[in-house]
């Protein structure tokens, strides 16, 4: 048995880390009447205003994508299993660099932050309960317009299930990374 593709979907848009969060205590009360007191907890808050933007993009277009196949009679419903995801993203290139000066966008935003942001905006189009279900991630950044990528900014998304492959199975077709 191999991997089967379950959904692809193509989101436009600058791809934005997750990155940094700030946490600050919680309050309630007044400052000028003197009543201000912290009440023990602490919020969160993205650094980023950009990953908000590109999640509710990714969830967008996982949306349209899973609408499509309700459409087709090819939706199997919410992943439950294991599944392997496969993203390529595709980011502008700066008119101050040229093909041949940098051919590789090896500069921010760093990957593991990109894919990060992008698998929570995967879950909240509904594929799945819960991004801990991805076992595997394959994914690439590329400039815009490069071979491979889209031709503007953004990203395609693949989600594959392994439901009944065994890392053992799925290793053998794998090439490996060492001699």
């Amino acid at each position: 048995m191999s991997p089967r593709l379950v959904l692809t979907a193509v989101v436009f848009g600058t791809p934005a880390p997750q990155g940094s969060k700030k946490a600050f205590a919680t309050r309630r009360g007044s400052k000028a009447l003197g009543t201000l007191e912290y009440t023990g907890k602490v919020s969160v808050m993205e650094m980023s205003k950009k990953v908000g933007p590109w999640r509710a993009a990714v969830a967008e277009a996982i949306q349209a994508a899973v609408r499509s196949q309700i459409e087709h009679d090819r939706w199997e419903g919410v992943l439950m299993g294991p599944a392997e995801v496969r993203i390529t993203f595709a980011l502008p290139r700066p008119k101050s660099v040229s093909v041949n000066r940098r051919p590789w966008p090896c500069v921010t935003p760093d990957l593991d932050k990109v894919v990060r942001s992008t698998l929570d905006g995967i879950t909240m189009g509904g594929v799945w309960k819960d991004d801990a279900l991805a076992v595997r991630v394959v994914t690439e950044k590329l400039y815009a317009g490069a071979h491979g990528a889209l031709e503007s900014a953004g990203a395609v998304i693949e989600i594959w299930t392994l439901d009944g492959i065994t890392p053992a199975a799925l290793a053998a077709t794998i090439p490996a990374l060492t001699p």
